[in-house]
């Protein structure tokens, strides 16, 4: 279904938006910009639901900072475009980030 469903989205892939309402033309998109996002803004994240329908993640280091970041995306109708819905604010004090970041998939690098 999702080869033949291509809606055409723009959006900056070096700083995805991850804002409330915000499209994505199917999960392996969202999963790659939310890579990205997390990437960007120096911070790593941990995957609480994973289907091909829906996603729900929260930063890495939610319990030692009491960070409050939340991410939940789902398909529309389509069953394929994915659209965020609820992100939480980051807390800035749970962006600290290691020598290796989790984050940066081998799918990710090669799309980079």
């Amino acid at each position: 279904h999702e080869v033949n469903h291509a809606p055409n989205i723009e959006y900056d892939k070096d700083d995805p938006p991850m804002t409330e309402g915000f499209i994505y033309p199917n999960m392996k998109e969202f999963k790659l910009a939310l890579s990205q996002h997390a990437i960007k803004h120096e911070f790593e994240y941990n995957t609480e639901k994973s289907a091909p329908c829906r996603f729900r993640g929260y930063c890495k280091r939610r319990d030692e900072d009491n960070c409050p970041w939340r991410i939940h995306a789902s398909t529309t109708d389509d069953f394929c475009t994915v659209v965020v819905k609820k992100p939480f604010g980051h807390d800035s004090s749970s962006a600290r980030r290691k020598k290796k970041v989790k984050n940066a998939t081998k799918y990710w690098i090669v799309r980079r």
